[in-house]
């Protein structure tokens, strides 16, 4: 049996080629995806410069971070969306 150092070189030194992939086939259909229930994403600290009246239409929906996430969250879904349609 090999040591666990030894497995992890085995498996640095592994080349994409001599991969097994065929219990996990690619996925290509995307069309059924939706995000994990349980995802809960890690908040980071942002400075960015946004036009004043940018701001004041965040603004009018509440909480700005809040409502920024989001619309930010909503067009990364639209976008990966279409990705896997193409």
């Amino acid at each position: 049996m090999k040591t666990r150092q030894e497995q992890i070189e085995y498996l640095k030194n592994l080349k994409d080629e001599d991969i097994d992939y065929s219990d996990a086939p690619e996925v290509t259909d995307f069309t059924n995806w939706q995000p994990n229930p349980f995802f809960k994403p890690v908040k980071v600290q942002l400075s960015a410069k946004i036009d004043k009246d940018i701001l004041a239409w965040l603004k009018m929906h509440g909480e700005v971070s809040k409502f920024l996430n989001k619309v930010l969250r909503e067009k990364m879904f639209e976008e990966r969306h279409n990705l896997a349609q193409s």
